[in-house]
């Protein structure tokens, strides 16, 4: 009798172990899955509206004639609009120049001698002088 109360108690043990292995591989799932979570922008146009995944952009750039350049991966889009209303959309987007703002997750590199800012597709971006001191915090924090 004193064997079969050892066996069952390991038997517990395991179905234990068991629950405690399958709770942690769904905790695990779970933190994956808010990890690789997409958070959307939607930037309103006159007559349409743009949704875009934050993750897949990695800069704007104001171009001549009031238009904004949206740079991401594979892909470059064109819209007229201002950056002042960008740069309010995420709290990842942060003004570099007056022409530019950027997704800080992509932000690589910054020069400090010629003030370019690398990002990790290579591309160089102007740091101007008002938001040099914002940037190089990036890199700091």
């Amino acid at each position: 009798m004193g064997s079969v109360t050892l066996v069952e108690i390991a038997g517990q043990s395991d179905v234990l172990c068991l629950f405690t292995y399958a709770c942690w591989c769904t905790l695990a799932l779970v933190s994956m899955h808010i990890k690789t979570k997409s958070e959307y922008i939607i930037i309103n146009l006159k007559a349409s509206s743009i949704k875009m995944d934050i993750n897949d952009i990695y800069f704007f750039q104001t171009e001549y004639d009031h238009r904004v350049s949206m740079v991401g991966k594979n892909f470059k889009r064109e819209f007229y609009g201002t950056l002042s209303k960008i740069e309010q959309l995420h709290p990842d987007l942060i003004r570099v120049h007056q022409s530019i703002i950027i997704n800080k997750k992509y932000a690589s590199k910054l020069n400090y001698k010629t003030h370019l800012l690398t990002m990790r597709d290579g591309t160089e971006v102007p740091v101007s002088r008002r938001y040099y001191t914002q940037v190089k915090a990036l890199f700091h924090t």
